[in-house]
């Protein structure tokens, strides 16, 4: 049983850089879906296949034997991978220089884990701009054009996500859940005044770019939750860091079922 087990990505992060901006960008623009069904899918499988690949490049550099089921997952999820990938630039031959931009990305970050740089904020910060990208290319599968909404979307859905790697970095950083020492509540306050402080930054930030992109200002409530979960977290600190990583999946999927609900406001 071990060995047929998908080879899943574990960082509940990178779920919401990958998944989050593509969501965001088809879900908020109107128009046919038939170009970014098919885009959607190709990210998404190339995103599954980016774990085992990554385990095959540390492991040929460690010159140790590849797990059977490693290359195994590697191929089922590359075949749908390629299958939706041509799909999309069939349909739409612009999409073509899509994937081609982000094939040395998706090296880098193949690469990061076994050179070490893969926890630096520089690569955090850089990967994070780079996947949000997948938001206004979701919005261009389905119009076949760029707006000043789509990149206004693109803006916050790139905010939204580095308020809450700025977050998380502190919230992991700034105490030791894994020492068995007791941590006081003293200590994990101060640590989550600080992000209710970034929050509170963000949604200054998110203001400033609604006016940029005349938007309405109604879209500041995207990131309330966040604010929220930071003021809970103050009052009442969380047990586990499992608890934080789930409070970020829960964060990505409130901050999408927001915008979708809303877009309306954006046409």
């Amino acid at each position: 049983m071990k060995n047929i087990k998908p080879i899943m990505p574990k960082e509940h992060g990178m779920w919401a850089w990958v998944l989050l901006p593509l969501a965001v960008g088809g879900s908020t623009v109107r128009g046919d879906m038939h170009g970014f069904i098919p885009f959607f899918f190709a990210v998404f499988f190339w995103f599954l296949t980016f774990t085992p690949v990554r385990i095959i490049y540390k492991n040929s550099k460690r010159k140790l034997e590849q797990p059977k089921n490693v290359t195994a997952w590697c191929v089922i999820y590359s075949l749908p991978a390629l299958f939706f990938t041509a799909y999309s630039f069939f349909y739409d031959i612009r999409m073509l220089f899509v994937y081609i931009l982000f094939s040395p990305l998706f090296y880098i970050g193949v690469r990061a884990s076994h050179a070490g740089f893969h926890r630096s904020f520089a690569f955090e910060f850089g990967g994070i701009m780079a996947l949000s990208l997948l938001c206004p290319l979701a919005w261009f599968s389905v119009t076949g054009e760029f707006s000043q909404i789509s990149l206004g979307v693109w803006s916050l859905t790139a905010l939204f996500l580095l308020d809450r790697n700025l977050q998380a970095r502190n919230s992991v950083k700034g105490i030791d859940w894994f020492s068995g020492e007791p941590r006081t509540t003293e200590a994990m306050r101060l640590v989550f005044k600080i992000n209710i402080f970034i929050a509170i930054t963000a949604i200054f930030g998110a203001s400033m770019l609604l006016t940029l992109f005349s938007l309405k200002k109604v879209l500041m409530t995207l990131f309330l939750p966040s604010l929220l979960a930071s003021t809970v977290f103050y009052i009442a600190p969380p047990s586990g860091i499992r608890v934080l990583g789930w409070m970020e999946v829960l964060l990505a999927v409130s901050f999408g079922l927001i915008f979708s609900y809303i877009s309306p406001a954006l046409h």
